[in-house]
């Protein structure tokens, strides 16, 4: 039996799982089984799955649409692998992955590991930028992108999540199916008294195909899952969560006050230009590009932005449960 069963959920990707199947025949470590999950997809990728079968201990299950989290828990049923892990369609995984893992649970008594995104270098600029703005510490806190971190409360991200299968059992798998199960999942997680292991031993690959229109209702999203998650499970919202929502309403005070009292409005636009500077430095800096440092500026804007208008709509206007 294998060790690890890698489960990936996919709606309507087929091109995008193939890249993510040729950076699985890349690892150095073999002893894993692969589980797809096709959701209910028009545009199925099963003649992909095919097409690997002699590459890959792969197999195919196609399922009405019900979400990415029940899907996953659908993979989880008739996984042998004793660990589970869970793989988003867009994610391309490092060659030493499964290497890493394995050495990481011979000498790490935990129940779960996870690890950060990141953009490769072949990746476009839009994507580098939108990866920055999502993982970096003057963007995020550093909160996705996070190396080393030992927490009960940490964030298991289902896009990169190696969980044990007997607790993944025991937790009775993902409750919630879009948007936000994975953090739904981890409070559980901590709760049961279970610790998790961030590392970037086991980062990913994420390759978002988002355009900034995209992008922006993606964060949208995020920020009312925020405030979803708070209310109906009641998962506490931390200082990190508060801050696109004072970036939107600062913004929003700044340009009124400017429009009315430029002396005054001047002086805080100031500061937002002073902190986008520093994100045009910073992330030119550490993608040794100019293009996407000059679009991590444009996505952090939109994240920002996104985010915050989301929460404060949620805030103001609740979703019906």
């Amino acid at each position: 039996m294998p060790t690890f069963s890698i489960i990936i959920p996919v709606y309507n990707r087929p091109d995008e799982i193939m890249e993510l199947l040729d950076s699985l025949c890349q690892q150095t470590n073999t002893d894993f089984e692969i589980i797809v999950i096709e959701d209910g997809s028009n545009l199925t990728c099963a003649k992909v799955v095919e097409d690997y079968a002699s590459k890959l201990n792969i197999s195919y299950h196609f399922k009405e649409n019900s979400g990415q989290g029940f899907s996953r828990n659908y993979g989880a049923v008739d996984a042998k692998g004793d660990w589970l892990v869970f793989f988003d369609s867009d994610c391309v995984i490092p060659e030493r992955y499964i290497e890493n893992l394995s050495k990481l649970i011979e000498v790490e008594n935990f129940k779960a590991f996870t690890g950060p995104d990141a953009a490769r270098n072949d990746f476009s600029s839009l994507q580098k930028a939108i990866s920055y703005s999502m993982t970096s510490f003057l963007t995020t806190g550093g909160i996705r992108g996070k190396k080393v971190k030992v927490d009960k409360e940490a964030h298991l991200r289902s896009y990169n999540l190696v969980i044990l299968k007997d607790v993944f059992q025991e937790l009775g798998g993902f409750r919630k199916t879009n948007m936000g199960e994975d953090m739904e999942l981890s409070h559980r997680f901590g709760k049961s008294g279970y610790k998790a292991l961030v590392t970037d031993e086991i980062k990913v690959f994420h390759k978002r195909r988002n355009t900034l229109w995209s992008f922006f209702k993606q964060v949208f999203s995020f920020g009312r899952t925020r405030i979803q998650l708070n209310r109906v499970y009641r998962i506490p919202i931390k200082i990190p969560h508060l801050l696109p929502a004072s970036f939107t309403l600062g913004f929003v005070f700044t340009v009124l006050l400017t429009s009315f009292i430029p002396s005054i409005g001047l002086v805080f636009l100031s500061v937002y230009g002073a902190y986008f500077l520093m994100i045009l430095f910073h992330s030119t800096v550490s993608m040794r590009s100019l293009v996407a440092g000059f679009l991590a500026v444009i996505t952090t804007f939109v994240q920002h932005l996104g985010y915050g208008l989301g929460f404060i709509k949620e805030v103001l206007i609740p979703s019906k449960p």
